[in-house]
Parts: C-alpha cells; sequence; structure tokens
C-alpha cells in the first residue's frame, strides 16, 4: 500500500565502549528497525487525519499521480479509528465513491426523513411557498449534499469527525528520514487502529502491503471483529443503481409538474406515452451499464477463492521489487519492503522446528484468512443499511407529492 519508499539508511557504525549507554540503545533500536517492522511508533510519529481532509477534492490523495504535499492535513493523535487498506492502482473515484457510502450514506437518508417530514407537514398545512415541487427539491438536495458533503457538515455542526489512516498524508514525504521512521513504524499504526477498512478489489491480496495489514489483525492475538472489507465495485453499482433510479423519478416529478400546470394541453395517455419515449433511452443504457458491471463484480467474487487458495507471499507484488530497488528519479537504492514484510512475519507467525514461517503464513491465508474474507464478502449483496439509505430517496420525493395531492383535495373548513 505505500508506494514511496525511503533512501536506504546508512550502515549503522559499532558504537565504541566509551560512549553513553543511552546511545548505545539509540543504535540498536536503529539496527533493529531496519531489520523489521516495529510495532513502536514514537508519539510524534503516529498521526491521523481527518475524514473530511481525506476526502477533500473528491478524493485527490487517492490517486498516484497527486501531489506528496499533504503532510501538513494530518496531526498527532493518540489513537486512529479506520486504517484504511487500498491499492493505488485502483481509480480514485471507485474509491471515493466507496467510502462516501459508508460513511455519509445512513446521515443523509436520515437527514432525509427529517426534511421529508418537516415539508409533509407544511404540505398539509398549506404553509409551503411552491408545493409539492419545493417539497420534492428539497428532499433530493438535502439527500446529494449529505451524501457528498457529510464530513464537512459534521465538523461545522462541531461533530467529531472520524480520524483515518492513509499513507500519504500520516508519513511524511517531505523529508527522507521521517519517512524511512514512518515506513519502519508501519506496524505501530496498525496497533493504534481502532479498526481496518479494506477496500477491497481483485488486487488487494496480490499486494504484499494489503496483505500485510490483515495479517496484522488475524495473528494470534489479534481480533478479527475489527476488520470490515468494503468492495469497491459492489458500492459503486449500487451507486449506479440508485442514480439510475434518482433519473427515473427526477423526470417524472418534471412531467407531474407540466401536468399540473397544464401547459401542454394533453391528456394523462400522451403524456405518460411522451415520458415514456424521453426515458426509454436512459433506463436501457443504465441498466446496461449495471448489468456489465454486476457481471464482473461477480466475475471477481467468484475468483477471489481460487485467489487466495493459491496464494504465495513470495510471489506477492511488491512496488520496490518492479522498480529493482532503485528509486525511478535519483537512482539510489532503496530498502526492500518484501524483506521487512517477511522478517516481521516471522516474529507473529513463529514457525515449528523444521517448518519455514512463510511457508505456514501461506497456510493461514490460504485457510483461516480466505474463510474470513469469504464469509466477509458474503454473497456479494451490499449490506442492508447501505441499500435502505440509498433507496430511501425516491420513495420520500413520492411522499411529498402524495401529500399534495391529499393537501388539494381534501374538505376546506369553513367553505
Amino acid at each position: 500500500m505505500v508506494p514511496w519508499r525511503p533512501e536506504p539508511a546508512p550502515f549503522p557504525v559499532p558504537v565504541p565502549d566509551l560512549e553513553a549507554e543511552v546511545c548505545a540503545v539509540t543504535k540498536q533500536a536503529s539496527v533493529r528497525s531496519q531489520t523489521s517492522l516495529s510495532s513502536e511508533l514514537a508519539p510524534k510519529l503516529l498521526r491521523g487525519v481527518a475524514l473530511d481532509s481525506c476526502l477533500q477534492c473528491w478524493g485527490a490523495h487517492f490517486s498516484e499521480s497527486a501531489s506528496l504535499e499533504g503532510y501538513q492535513l494530518s496531526r498527532e493523535t493518540e489513537c486512529i479509528n479506520q486504517f484504511l487498506s487500498h491499492d493505488w492502482k485502483t481509480p480514485r473515484w471507485s474509491k471515493t465513491l466507496a467510502l462516501l457510502v459508508f460513511y455519509n450514506s445512513v446521515p443523509a437518508a436520515v437527514a432525509t426523513i427529517c426534511v421529508s417530514s418537516v415539508t409533509c407537514g407544511l404540505l398539509l398545512s398549506r404553509r409551503l411557498p411552491g408545493g409539492w415541487p419545493t417539497a420534492s427539491i428539497s428532499t433530493y438536495s438535502t439527500f446529494l449534499i449529505f451524501f457528498c458533503f457529510g464530513q464537512r457538515l459534521r465538523r461545522l455542526a462541531c461533530c467529531s469527525v472520524p480520524m483515518v489512516f492513509l499513507d500519504r498524508l500520516c508519513i511524511a514525504q517531505h523529508d527522507e528520514e521521517l519517512k524511512r521512521q514512518g515506513i519502519l513504524g508501519l506496524a505501530g499504526f496498525l496497533l493504534k487502529s481502532q479498526k481496518l477498512l479494506i477496500l477491497w478489489t481483485p488486487r488487494t491480496f496480490t499486494r504484499v502491503w494489503c496483505t500485510f495489514e490483515l495479517a496484522h489483525f488475524l495473528r494470534p492475538g489479534g481480533d478479527s471483529k475489527r476488520v470490515e472489507i468494503l468492495p469497491v465495485a459492489m458500492m459503486s453499482l449500487l451507486i449506479l443503481t440508485c442514480a439510475v433510479n434518482f433519473i427515473f423519478w427526477c423526470f417524472f416529478h418534471v412531467w407531474v409538474y407540466i401536468e399540473e400546470l397544464g401547459s401542454m394541453g394533453m391528456d394523462g395517455f400522451y403524456i405518460v406515452a411522451l415520458a415514456g419515449g424521453i426515458l426509454s433511452p436512459s433506463l436501457l443504457l443504465g441498466m446496461s451499464i449495471q448489468i456489465h458491471f454486476g457481471i464482473q463484480y461477480m466475475k471477481d467474487l467468484e475468483n477471489l477463492e481460487g485467489q487466495m487458495k493459491g496464494f504465495s507471499i513470495r510471489q506477492a507484488e511488491c512496488s520496490c521489487c518492479d522498480l529493482n530497488h532503485v528509486h525511478p528519479q535519483t537512482g539510489v537504492s532503496i530498502l526492500c519492503d518484501r524483506s521487512l514484510v517477511f522478517k516481521t512475519l516471522r516474529r507473529w507467525y513463529p514457525a515449528g522446528p523444521g517448518d519455514d514461517h512463510l511457508d505456514c503464513f501461506d497456510s493461514l491465508v490460504r485457510e483461516q484468512m480466505r474463510h474470513f474474507v469469504v464469509e466477509g464478502l458474503g454473497s456479494g449483496a451490499p449490506p442492508l443499511r447501505f441499500m435502505l439509505a440509498m433507496m430511501v430517496v425516491s420513495p420520500l420525493g413520492i411522499r411529498s407529492e402524495r401529500s399534495w395531492v391529499g393537501c388539494k383535495h381534501a374538505p376546506q373548513i369553513g367553505k
């Protein structure tokens, strides 16, 4: 997951006996940190970034080509709410939309229900300017605003915003020494994280870092309940379904409004026929895209179990090995992430006499981790709370219209 490699530190020089004892301890700690990933992290290096800052500019920080100047967005913290595990080849839009659904969809649905209840009450009491179009627009606008900017609204309301870990923002990129310490202390970031959120794609468990991050929570003494798997493609498919539904009902409301004004001079049959002629191409296109992405997502799920059954940490992809351990811009040799991870796994998953710890880890991935991931993804359907949250806006918009119809046909008191 960490694409920016630190430059190698100079080989530690043996400390003379005349040196102070504290200097000797510091040097020994430095040597250990260069051979494996330490679970101890200096308080000044433990940093998190507020979720609204992480998602700013529509997830620009999730792009490989984004600027590396984002360290100032993070700040020192004692605890990280969510450790975001992802691969850098997945498009930033897909990951951003998945996070918006995960964090903002339920609050958006709650806010929409509240606004819809208020507008319907005003409609029934004939106190809402503009009638049901105002109510419907308010309903849809509330959902979109809370869905897209929910975390910023939380901050404006002085509510707490989740602190997350994103390597680009929480590990210094401007200072090579801080960068080295941050990468070598990655296990410390994991230890201080309350939960691990995996943005799953078919590439996730082909990467050394992504597998290492899950291994931390599934190691002996770890807690698998602190891991949540979020399929990126599933969230995108859910948003696409919601968008098609949203477009359909938007057109429906427009035609109802035209009929209400009576500006076209047509009866209901012709209006429905005309609306159907305009809607049909949009619906066919939307359904075709849904089917395409749905089939691809099911194929990814089908291939996942076989992928994990044949897992080998030795064959997992690693950016430093792809670059032949040479920085592409400076030409300087860089540390091998694979070696750091291997030596850390030796501590977490000790093998018995005559066994290789990497072979033991592969077996754990193929059995324990595979069952955990497959069960976590389930049948591939989105969690019920997300489905209800994303689909609630259309029925609420119809409810506003029904309230207006009921108001029109209600008997007038005193007449």
